[in-house]
């Protein structure tokens, strides 16, 4: 916490005109208008998972140099970035890859509304169904605004449940240029594949939109939603057949998954979560949803301290597909270090935690014990006072070659 670090790349000679960053990891604690914690790039500020895997090409201009500032605030943490980066010869151009995004600019201010402004309205009653983008195929179009109604399928529909399969929206700040829009909450930049999120579905029907401006579009979009049915507290869930591939070198052994609902509602300033059966090993084919209610409108953020936590590894390629603790779609496995804190951005009403295990039992299946603390805006869990300028630890470091790796 604290840190005002500057990173600061020099021209190798005037041959060079741009760089070329990379970012195989990004993890900044997110936060509106990434106002807290933010890696900061040429005047825009990046925060949570929107630069993970991304390409970003920076011009010099007609500086010698280009500044990155990042800073941490007093509250929470993130498990940070790393970056590699290049320097570019001029006329070379740096091409964007994976989820990456187009060269930073100076800011573009938003457009006017076009006319002739493309509609794409949908309307979907199913149980289960896919929302994909405009000419899925290749890069959605520009000057698009798009509404997907969502009917509900049945009285009993309680949540809503979006796995994105596919999320590449062109990132920016508050997701101010092309975004989707869930429950007024706008979602840009690239996500994890198998991302899930879920939302509270209590109005007969709900709108997704997405818009697109007149300049730069991604690869898009392709989401699996599903309407869960409520039986008091209770969400069911329709029980599906799937293959379940074992984790190598963990031995598993059959088990008799749990019936009993471990559906909760939390509704304090401060408590505890604890997975089903703790501190005993919890069951086999678990889904417990976890909501936490907003005590007033002040509150911005969940603090989250780690007790106890140890589930299922993550699988080779390093995402949690097996047993997880979902915060809202950042997803939680393996072992988290005791008394680790981290914060989760609450702008919504109610904040959901997912619990999820698999039919297959391991030496991880432990468990975990969480301590939640619902925070407000502006305030600092420490106290009023906030740290002077002169307590920002330094970390400002110089770079001169042509490539080199920054973490």
């Amino acid at each position: 916490n604290n840190l005002l670090c500057t990173y600061t790349i020099d021209k190798k000679d005037p041959n060079y005109c741009r760089i070329e960053l990379f970012f195989d990891d990004f993890e900044v604690l997110p936060s509106a208008d990434c106002k807290d914690d933010y890696l900061q790039i040429n005047g825009k500020r990046f925060c949570g998972t929107t630069l993970h895997g991304s390409k970003q090409v920076v011009d010099f201009g007609s500086s010698n140099s280009i500044n990155l500032l990042f800073k941490t605030n007093e509250i929470g943490n993130g498990k940070g970035f790393s970056m590699k980066y290049t320097q570019l010869k001029c006329g070379q151009n740096g091409q964007s890859t994976g989820g990456g995004q187009e060269p930073i600019q100076p800011k573009k201010e938003p457009t006017e509304e076009p006319i002739g402004r493309q509609m794409c309205d949908y309307s979907y009653h199913d149980k289960s169904f896919t929302i994909h983008s405009e000419n899925i195929s290749n890069m959605y179009p520009n000057n698009l605004h798009c509404n997907y109604v969502i009917k509900k399928n049945t009285s009993s529909v309680c949540y809503l449940e979006f796995t994105f399969l596919k999320f590449d929206v062109e990132a920016s700040p508050q997701c101010q240029f092309d975004y989707l829009e869930v429950n007024n909450v706008r979602l840009c930049g690239s996500l994890q594949k198998e991302t899930t999120r879920t939302y509270i579905f209590e109005e007969p029907e709900k709108v997704v939109k997405f818009h697109s401006d007149a300049s730069t579009n991604r690869d898009g979009y392709v989401i699996q939603v599903d309407q869960l049915e409520c039986q008091g507290d209770a969400i069911i869930r329709s029980s599906t057949t799937s293959t379940t591939t074992a984790v190598t070198n963990l031995p598993y052994f059959p088990s008799v998954p749990s019936t009993q609902s471990c559906d909760q509602t939390y509704v304090g300033h401060e408590f505890e979560i604890t997975s089903p059966q703790y501190p005993n090993s919890y069951p086999l084919s678990s889904d417990c949803m976890f909501v936490i209610q907003k005590l007033n409108p002040n509150i911005c953020r969940l603090e989250v301290t780690y007790y106890d936590f140890t589930l299922q590894s993550p699988d080779m390629n390093g995402y949690c597909k097996y047993d997880f603790l979902d915060f809202n779609g950042i997803r939680m496995c393996g072992d988290v270090q005791k008394g680790s804190v981290r914060s989760y951005y609450f702008p919504e009403n109610n904040f959901n935690v997912r619990f999820h295990s698999d039919a297959l039992y391991t030496a991880k299946d432990k468990g975990f014990r969480i301590a939640v603390r619902q925070n407000e805006c502006g305030n600092s869990v420490t106290g009023p006072d906030t740290p002077r300028d002169t307590d920002k630890r330094k970390c400002d470091q110089i770079f001169t070659k042509t490539t080199f790796e920054l973490k």
